[in-house]
């Protein structure tokens, strides 16, 4: 045995020497490694000295000695592969900071034809003459460097260039809302045309924002291998030369903001391939020619500002491919063509501030992309066409100052996303109803009003609660004779014009006499000061401060009028407050001037944080409430007996908060609420029986107890409540019942069922709930046939019947046609196909996993055009994956793992562009498969191909931009015959699972985390040189973006002409930049406070002025690319001491969804509770930082937590809470702190943990047996506690790698079960008193067989999959124990038939018999030797 093995290794480790061989670095000349490393030594490494957030320290990783020593495995370096020599080099977004001159190593590498250093700071520098020694150079980019001064002669010598970019060298700072740019480079001596004359060869050639000031010579007309030219923001002036735009190659052309370069256009050739056009801001003029409709691959055309004049020609509408047409503040006349319908992919169109004098089109109805229509201060005369109620995307349409007359036709308030609406200053007629608007939810920007006083504007009634809120409002001469009355509710107005009408009579009441009673309006004020305002204590994201606008004095002292306060109209008492999702934060008492408030019938408190405070018993003052919704606002404690008093109650919502309702019970809560209408209770905890009482409330509407720890059988009365429309009691596990027969047709239209223990058969009447719209029953225990009678149930939107032990054959339900959602897996149905599942024509999600679907992949799924989810895992599915599937383009989940199917990939999947969860593993699939079809599916987050016969190609291509690639959660490449670490893996920083790859003929698994933190270098084995460091997670830092939006007046900042047609990315919140800046201040910088020799004080770099004044490209900060929020705070090993504590401006970052503040100083001050309320929180670091004192539990709580980091914080104690089933943490690291008391046996619903580190703490008891549901832990670390009592089996836990229970108490034990954890590379049992198994336990134990010899049949294979053997033997057995209360294994009870262990020896058995009549056993064996229990079986 020792000798196969020995000969193994030696196999394998030559397999591993032949392949470093084949694909060996050419070794770099001892010069050139010399001057890359001099380069490299004479610049620091700052974080701010790069702005894109795929910027990484490049050069950090060259090394003069070592494996690494040869130059051309260097990062960005590029060698020849025949000489050797050192001839790409590319530094872009490195974080490079320093000055450089001629002196520099840099120009020894005389080889060089490849030079990128854009986005460093080299410190105002000039760019060195020494350029000029690279002679061999074809490309180099300079952009965005912050160089400085002239442009060097020596750069006119580099006639092999065909990239030149100088761009984007500028200084630039904000005062107040302006921006002000500095040019730092200029083009004097040489000039432009000494610049250029001898570089023949360029194809693209970048110089926005360099100081030019000169005209544009001629020269640039023999460029004819020119593709982009980019010369905006340069001072140029004098005529362009109108031959430029015929180059024959010229694709990019941006002359824009030179304001005194005149010119025109020449007649265009037919042939030319020009894509983006821009003159904006020039002094261009002329007319537009006809040809320029040959300009048929345009799609950007910008010429705004110019001094264009004559009419538009009919060929414009030759231009199909525009996208922005903006021809405003011309000199433009005549009518606007109708040819301009044909640009059907337009989504701006710009015509405004010119003379045109036609009517509109009616063919501008068919541009149905359109976003922005501007046709603002022309002579356009006509009617307002309705054909522009077509333009559905319109969210802005900018009408004024024309000669429109007539009425505005309806179709205008059909225009649902319209933001900005303005119509004033045109000849309208005819009379326009407020009500009319009501559709326009987010219009902000109303203007009307006509120049011949014809438009009437009529408002009626008390409209308040539909209509937009205006922020502007222009109603000037629309005839009004009176205030409308809808401008009492009207709160964010900021502009409102009313000039030029007929309004007399008395100034209304509202305005001036307040109705509110002075003793409900000072109890309001004070409840508003008991308060105090924080973003962070609501979830909703459309929450604001509606008691802000509360005041005491002035026009709005009428509390009747404040935002959220509701009166009778005739007595003027308060009568509701709806201060929902309104930022309040603080505790409330009975002493509270609310319950002042005694006329109130709806109190609405929801979405705020009360500081877990409990419901005050004060409540009860409040006899008239009809309403109480207090919905997630962080009450605490006991339900007070108070609210059982409130007998006029018809709506009651307490629901997530963390509340008990144990005295008073549930039924006691209730029983006087007998005009109770809706009930919801979700997340208390209750922890009884339903009560009978619910059956006698026969208002009861809506009834939600989900998650409430209810219990014993569910009474069947309550299935008939007369007006019964909702019941969900999800996620009680310990509730059972049943359904039973629905003799009539009921109301329910909601039935929630899923995660408890219903159980028995689906009665056929369950057909007769007609009304049905959601029946949701998985997870339970339902058996039998489904019945045919679900047929009936034609309002189904959604059927979820998973995990149960339904049989039988599925009926057809193809009469369900309103289906959206149906999920029949995980079920023990006889073999079956899908006849007619192609008729639920309106399905998005379809999941029929495990249910023994037979045959091919139903062609009749072509039909459902509508699927955004498909899973058909763990099925007997065979054949090829159809070419139709690839016309389901809303996919974004395929599940075909664990099936029969065969063939090749297809490389259509390319189609699916929302393709986000992919999984073709354990099939057998073969041939190659291109990786880069699918990194070019940029949602894409999980792709697993492992178990199939499959060749993966990946292209050499350097993927150096992060933003290209989709970002992987999880990755399966097992055996799929890589023979190198593939290069996208350097980008993916958002790997969240185990990422296996087969190498030669062992397969590894490499983690997304640091080895050297966490000890996992044993398992990165035989891969070479793996680069971990690019795998490790880095803080992007967001751009600072610098190009123009359209239609924006404020000059933004550009960052290159490349990037011109790049959606731009936001700045940092002022807001946000002054929390950051206000934490900063509140530390200081200490060598000490960190423990890493690589510390440094990152916050160092944020500025508010100059450079850094943007905080996403802060160091350590990282933005949300969409909105700019800050999302990230990475300030590990900063060297920050100090305290931390509630009032710290670092909890008005919202929007936080990582903060790591590990190995810094906080001088033993406590976790702050408020970390709680940030509520997108993902991952918190917060170990080797100096805290101290009790632990906030309810950060347990956070509903998006996956990792959770204390190590090290020894002073740091609490416990661990109860945790719920929707938590979704995935690691959890208390080590080395002073956590106690025992496990709840509720850690067994943190089902997606896969690290769970508990070492050297103080926790005891006994180790629950629920941690056997922890079936996604890879790591388990016990060691060094005080568990006692017996170690449970941990035997489903079959993904552990290291498990530790080491130096505890536990009793005498020995470990049967250890031996099916076959992945466990760490095991660590010392001093737990464990003795000794048999021989043949032993052997079973932790023998091992990955991959099984060829002739091997698996057994479960033979038997249908191992689900398929679990579900029809061991499941079925082992549920009756259950039952009978004898799944333990100890039980005395007399009833017991097997212990669990005998179950388990005789399935063994069972399949030893099975395993060896299949032949499975080698030749020559006994059939029937029990032998084969020390053999390695793949079973």
């Amino acid at each position: 045995m020792f000798m196969n093995l020995l000969f193994l290794l030696f196999r394998f480790h030559l397999v591993i020497a032949t392949n470093s061989s084949f694909s060996a670095q050419p070794l770099c000349h001892d010069d050139e490694r010399s001057a890359l490393l001099l380069f490299k030594q004479s610049f620091v490494i700052a974080k701010f000295a790069s702005r894109k957030p795929s910027a990484y320290p490049k050069a950090e990783s060259w090394n003069q000695e070592g494996e690494r020593s040869a130059c051309c495995s260097w990062d960005g370096v590029e060698c020849d592969k025949d000489t050797s020599h050192v001839i790409g080099l590319d530094l872009s977004s490195s974080f490079l900071f320093g000055s450089i001159n001629s002196t520099n190593s840099l120009f020894n590498l005389v080889h060089l034809q490849k030079l990128n250093l854009s986005d460093n700071h080299f410190n105002y520098s000039q760019i060195p003459s020494a350029i000029g020694h690279l002679s061999r150079l074809t490309s180099l980019d300079l952009s965005m460097s912050a160089f400085f001064g002239q442009i060097p002669p020596e750069i006119s010598t580099l006639s092999r260039l065909t990239f030149l970019d100088l761009s984007v060298n500028i200084y630039q700072y904000q005062q107040y809302t302006e921006w002000y740019t500095l040019r730092l480079l200029k083009l004097e001596n040489p000039s432009l045309r000494s610049l250029v004359q001898n570089l023949t060869n360029l194809e693209e050639l970048y110089l926005s924002d360099v100081n030019i000031s000169s005209t544009v010579p001629d020269i640039l007309t023999n460029l004819s291998a020119l593709t982009s030219l980019g010369l905006q923001y340069c001072g140029l002036y004098g005529e362009f030369p109108s031959s430029i735009f015929l180059l024959p190659n010229l694709r990019f052309l941006n002359l824009r903001s030179n304001q005194e370069l005149t010119g025109y256009f020449p007649k265009f050739l037919q042939s030319s391939p020009l894509e983006l056009l821009s003159l904006s801001g020039t002094s261009f003029s002329g007319k537009l020619p006809d040809s320029i409709g040959n300009l048929n691959s345009l799609k950007w055309l910008r010429i705004e500002g110019c001094n264009f004049s004559g009419s538009i020609p009919p060929s414009i509408g030759n231009l199909t491919q525009l996208r922005v047409l903006n021809l405003g503040s011309n000199y433009f006349t005549g009518q606007i063509p109708p040819s301009l319908a044909n640009l059907n992919q337009l989504i701006g169109l710009s015509l405004a501030n010119n003379n045109f004098n036609s009517d509109i089109p009616s063919s501008l109805g068919n541009l149905t992309r359109l976003i922005d229509l501007d046709l603002y201060n022309n002579q356009l005369v006509g009617e307002i066409p309705s054909c522009l109620g077509n333009l559905t995307q319109l969210i802005q349409l900018v009408l004024c100052n024309n000669k429109f007359h007539g009425p505005i036709p309806q179709s205008i308030f059909e225009l649902t996303n319209l933001m900005v609406l303005n119509l004033y200053g045109n000849d309208l007629s005819g009379t326009v109803e407020v009500e009319m608007f009501i559709k326009l939810k987010n219009l902000i920007q109303l203007q009307l009003g006509s120049r011949s006083n014809k438009l009437s504007l009529l408002a009626h009634g008390h409209i308040n609660a539909t209509l937009p809120k205006f922020k502007l409002l222009a109603l000037s001469s629309c005839n009004l004779s009176e205030f409308p009355e809808f401008l009492r509710y009207q709160d964010k107005l900021e502009a409102l014009q009313l000039d030029g009408n007929n309004i007399h009579g008395h100034i209304p009441k509202w305005i001036w006499n307040p109705l509110c009673h002075e003793d409900e309006s000072s109890a309001l004020w004070q409840f508003k000061q008991s308060f105090s305002i924080s973003e962070h204590a609501s979830r909703d994201p459309s929450a604001y401060p509606k008691v802000a606008s509360w005041k005491l004095q002035g026009e709005s002292n009428d509390c009747c009028l404040w935002d959220g306060v509701e009166c009778n109209e005739g007595t003027g008492h308060v009568i509701g407050l709806d201060l929902s999702s309104s930022l309040l934060y603080g505790s409330i008492n009975s002493n509270s001037s609310l319950f002042r408030l005694a006329h109130l019938q709806r109190l609405h408190l929801a979405d705020n944080d009360f500081n877990y405070s409990p419901i005050p018993s004060a409540i009860g003052n409040l006899s008239e409430l009809r309403s109480l919704d207090l919905y997630f606002s962080s009450f605490n404690g006991q339900i007070p007996l108070e609210i059982s008093m409130l007998t006029q109650l018809t709506s009651l919502n307490l629901s997530f908060n963390p509340l008990k309702l144990h005295e008073p019970s549930l039924a006691t809560l209730v029983q006087n609420l007998t005009r109770i209408s809706e009930l919801s209770l979700s997340n208390v905890s209750i922890s009884s029986e339903v009560p009978d009482v619910l059956v006698n409330l026969p208002s009861l509407t809506a009834i939600v107890l989900r998650n409430c720890g209810l219990h014993g059988e569910f009474p069947i009365g309550i299935f008939h409540l007369p007006k019964l429309q909702v019941l969900s009691v999800r996620f009680n596990q310990n509730l059972t019942g049943y359904l039973p027969e629905f003799h009539q047709s009921g109301p329910i239209k909601i039935l929630k069922l899923a995660g408890t223990s219903f159980s028995g058969k689906l009665p056929n009447s369950i057909g007769n709930l007609s009304s049905l719209s959601e029946l949701d029953l998985s997870e339970c225990n339902f058996s039998g046939s489904l019945p045919a009678s679900l047929s009936n149930l034609t309002q189904l939107t959604m059927l979820d019947l998973e995990s149960n032990d339904f049989g039988g054959q599925i009926p057809s339900l193809a009469s369900l046609s309103q289906l959206t959602s149906l999920s029949l897996s995980f079920n023990e149905f006889n073999r079956w196909t899908l006849p007619w599942i192609g008729k639920l024509e309106k399905l998005s999600e379809l999941s029929l996993g495990d249910i023994n679907l037979y045959g091919e992949i139903p062609v009749s799924l072509a039909n459902l055009t509508q699927l955004t989810v498909l899973n058909l895992y763990s099925n007997h599915l065979f054949g090829q994956i159809p070419s139709w599937l690839m016309n389901l383009t809303h996919l974004t989940e395929i599940q075909l793992m664990e099936n029969q199917l065969q063939g090749p990939i297809p490389s259509s999947f390319s189609k699916l562009k929302n393709l986000e969860i992919l999984s073709l593993s354990s099939n057998n699939f073969n041939g190659t498969v291109d990786m880069d079809i699918f990194l070019k599916l940029k949602n894409l987050i999980s792709f697993q191909l492992s178990g199939n016969n499959l060749s993966l190609h990946i292209s050499n291509n350097n993927y150096s931009i992060n933003a290209t690639l989709p970002k992987f959660e999880l990755l399966g490449l097992e055996s799929c015959n890589l023979r190198e670490f593939p290069n996208f893996l350097r980008f993916q920083d958002e790997l969240k699972y185990d990422l296996v790859v087969h190498y030669s003929e062992t397969v590894n698994v490499i983690r997304n985390v640091d080895p050297n933190r966490y000890g996992y270098q044993d398992l990165i084995e035989d891969i070479g040189q793996v680069p971990l460091s690019n795998l490790s997670s880095r803080v992007g830092l967001a751009p600072i973006m610098l190009c123009d939006v359209p239609g924006s007046k404020d000059k933004m900042p550009i960052e290159s002409d490349k990037d011109i047609l790049r959606m731009f990315e936001p700045l940092c919140h002022d807001d946000e930049i002054s929390a950051l800046l206000q934490f900063k201040q509140s530390f200081s910088i200490n060598r000490r406070a960190s423990d890493d020799p690589s510390a440094y004080p990152k916050v160092v770099s944020w500025k508010l002025q100059g450079e850094g004044n943007d905080c996403c490209s802060w160091d350590g900060v990282e933005c949300d690319e969409g909105t700019g929020h800050v999302i990230g705070l990475n300030l590990t090993s900063s060297l920050l001491y100090g305290s931390i504590n509630s009032n710290s401006s670092l909890f008005r970052l919202v929007h936080l969804q990582r903060l790591h503040l590990a190995d810094n100083h906080f001088n033993y001050s406590q976790i702050p509770s408020r970390i709680g309320h940030l509520l997108e929180l993902r991952s918190l670091d917060l170990s080797y930082s100096v805290f101290s004192g009790q632990f906030p539990t309810s950060i347990f709580h956070l509903p998006k937590l996956q990792v959770l980091s204390l190590q090290f914080n020894q002073n740091l104690t609490s416990y661990l809470p109860e945790f719920h089933h929707s938590n979704p943490l995935k690691i959890l690291e208390l080590t080395g702190t002073s956590f106690f008391g025992k496990l709840p046996d509720s850690i067994g619903n943190l089902s997606s943990l896969i690290l769970l580190d508990l070492r050297e703490c103080h926790f005891s008891g006994l180790l629950p047996t629920s941690l056997n549901n922890l079936t996604q832990l890879t790591i388990l670390e016990l060691w060094s506690n005080n568990f006692s009592g017996q170690i449970p089996s941990l035997a489903s836990l079959s993904q552990l790698t290291s498990l530790s229970l080491s130096f505890n108490n536990f009793n005498p034990t020995m470990l049967p079960w250890i031996g099916r954890l076959k992945r466990l590379s760490q095991l660590l049992l010392d001093d737990i008193n464990m003795y000794a198994t048999t021989c043949s336990g032993n052997t079973i134990c932790f023998r091992h067989m990955s991959p099984p010899p060829s002739r091997v049949r698996p057994v479960v294979v033979a038997l249908g999959g191992y689900r398929r053997l679990y579900m029809v033997c061991l499941r079925r057995v082992m549920s009756r124990l259950a039952k009978l209360g004898l799944g333990g294994g100890d039980s005395d009870l007399v009833r017991q038939v097997w212990f669990r262990h005998q179950v388990e020896l005789s399935l063994l058995l069972f399949c030893v018999d099975y395993y060896e009549r299949l032949g499975g056993g080698r030749l020559g064996d006994p059939a029937s030797s029990l032998m084969f229990l020390c053999k390695p079986v793949n079973v």
